[in-house]
């Protein structure tokens, strides 16, 4: 048998020594796989901040909404009440076309509501009117809720009509 010099080995049948330069090199496929698990790890990563992203923004939107669900329903019964206003105007004077109707809901918060309330007749039909109501709370054009509404009411008939 043949002494073989030190550092030589058997690689998948083949001898080769350390000084060979056919003999492979195990360094890079050590570091083939190394950038093939790197690169893997990175779009694992990357898919995981974009589904962390896609949560938050959908967190940053409930709680936006849910933070405004108070002013908006104030805002809804603001229209509401300007409404009931406005018919009870019409009952008792048929004349009646509208109003800024200024409302103050906490005197120590300062927080105020308006409603813009406006009577048009229907054309073709005089004991007929129609209530459009636009509230705003706050009563401030950047935060402020709008509701809008509208009704059309009979006219109350007096005595004398009949």
């Amino acid at each position: 048998m043949k002494r073989s010099r030190k550092g030589s080995g058997v690689v998948f049948g083949r001898s080769f020594s350390r000084w060979d330069k056919s003999c492979p090199k195990k360094t890079p496929v050590r570091a083939r796989h190394a950038g093939v698990v790197l690169i893997a790890v990175l779009v694992a990563l990357l898919v995981v901040m974009l589904i962390s992203a896609t949560i938050v923004r959908g967190l940053v939107v409930q709680h936006r909404l849910a933070t405004a669900e108070p002013t908006r329903v104030q805002a809804f019964w603001l229209a509401e009440s300007a409404v009931q206003r406005a018919r009870m105007q019409l009952a008792s004077n048929t004349d009646y076309v509208g109003e800024t109707w200024q409302v103050e809901i906490s005197r120590e918060v300062g927080t105020s509501g308006q409603a813009v309330i406006r009577v048009e007749p229907m054309e073709n039909e005089p004991s007929r009117r129609t209530i459009i109501v636009e509230a705003r709370f706050p009563n401030d054009p950047i935060t402020g809720m709008l509701e809008q509404r509208s009704l059309v009411v009979e006219l109350a008939q007096s005595a004398d009509e009949s």
